[in-house]
């Protein structure tokens, strides 16, 4: 009923959407499973998890592999899922639920009114117009939320497996922060604690000092060796529900800015504060080592180190002094810092010469590969751990039912 060229314009800016989304997400979609089983068992935010599907920690790691594995065989994956018990099917199928929107929502959703669905999807597409260069009304928020689509009885993935991965990436963070009260606290303090945590645990010759003095601005954290501080301020994204709405896109750039901001400033407040003795303040502490600051967030956004920040922030943001240098200051994600400290470890460097080593290869992030070439990295972060144990895991379920199941995890994990 509607015009070719709109059709096609629809579906172009359609798939167009997807692609720019387009990379590895697999340790994003394992991160979660990983840093809820790193927390103290009472840690409010594990605790809210497990007992929103009633299951166990290594239940829940399971569903996170099971899941990972939907989008391959679905039908599968649903068998295994009953095999595993009661419990777990219920909990993995209100998962696929929450992913799955009819496409008769979609079509009527926003709509032009018409006599039903079909006929008010139609409309919409006729009064596509071809002239624009963009075209905001394909870019719905269903398209990334609910990446499998139910007609009738049947259902069918709207996005590629990729873009699956990056759902799975977001899901748990945001179904907790729509229906967790308090969450952004909850979640911040348990994020920090998973910090130190990698650090504590990947820094063994150097000190952590995380009692930081209250009354001046500072970061979360210092690390230190003979030569260096570094200075380690967690942040996390807030949730935000009308980031997935078109007219508000810009809330979540904006969001996350400010928290960049606010990173960069309390590390260069530190180490100010360093030099100020606010924080050491006994004067045999030699004080006159290198200070090299991290910004640390869930995921990395790709901003890397301080200059290029400030380049992209503007200059009524540069703080200029001697205190640190922009250039000693990273913007990374989590499983970045975490990769940087295994790198340090393993190969027995200091941490500041794997970190400039590491940026001088892509400057704005960090690649595993890059690091196994230049230091011998063997470890591996807790997110590539809990992918290998719980898709072992879900084999070895299987293994006594020498079912289809298994046979099928065994070759979709290779």
């Amino acid at each position: 009923k509607s015009n070719l060229e709109n059709i096609h314009h629809f579906l172009r800016n359609m798939f167009d959407t997807q692609i720019i989304w387009q990379k590895n997400y697999v340790l994003d979609v394992f991160f979660f499973p990983s840093f809820i089983g790193a927390l103290r068992e009472d840690d409010p935010i594990r605790l809210e998890v497990l007992n929103r599907y009633k299951i166990s920690i290594k239940d829940f790691q399971l569903i996170v592999a099971l899941l990972y594995l939907f989008r391959e065989n679905s039908e599968v994956a649903t068998d295994t899922a009953k095999v595993l018990g009661p419990d777990f099917f219920r909990a993995f199928n209100s998962i696929i639920e929450d992913l799955t929107i009819d496409w008769q929502k979609i079509a009527g959703k926003g709509l032009p009114q018409g006599k039903n669905h079909e006929d008010s999807f139609s409309k919409y597409l006729a009064n596509i117009d071809l002239e624009e260069t963009t075209f905001e009304g394909t870019e719905s928020p269903w398209i990334e939320q609910y990446p499998i689509i139910a007609f009738n009885n049947q259902k069918i993935f709207s996005i590629d497996s990729l873009l699956w991965q990056r759902r799975l990436s977001t899901y748990f963070f945001e179904k907790l922060s729509t229906e967790t009260a308090n969450f952004s606290d909850l979640f911040g303090k348990s994020f920090e604690n998973y910090c130190k945590h990698i650090a504590t645990s990947n820094f063994p010759n150097g000190k952590i000092k995380s009692d930081l003095p209250k009354s001046t601005p500072n970061a979360d954290f210092i690390m230190e060796d003979d030569d260096n501080f570094y200075i380690v301020e967690i942040k996390h994204k807030k949730y935000d529900p009308k980031i997935f709405s078109i007219a508000d896109a810009k809330r979540l750039s904006c969001q996350l800015f400010n928290q960049v901001v606010k990173g960069y400033k309390q590390v260069k407040a530190t180490a100010e504060n360093i030099d100020n003795n606010r924080i050491f303040k006994y004067k045999r502490k030699p004080l006159n080592k290198r200070r090299i600051g991290f910004v640390v967030t869930e995921r990395s956004y790709r901003i890397g180190h301080g200059t290029h920040f400030t380049s992209l922030a503007g200059l009524e943001h540069k703080i200029t002094d001697t205190h640190i240098k922009d250039d000693d200051i990273y913007f990374i994600g989590i499983q970045e810092f975490e990769l940087l400290l295994l790198a340090s470890r393993d190969s027995g460097i200091k941490l500041s010469d794997v970190v400039q080593a590491s940026f001088s290869e892509r400057q704005v992030f960090i690649e595993r590969r890059d690091l196994v070439k230049k230091f011998n990295l063997k470890t591996r972060t807790l997110a590539e751990f809990t992918k290998d144990e719980f898709l072992e895991g879900l084999r070895q379920r299987l293994a006594s039912n020498a079912s289809e199941s298994h046979q099928w995890i065994q070759e979709s994990s290779v």
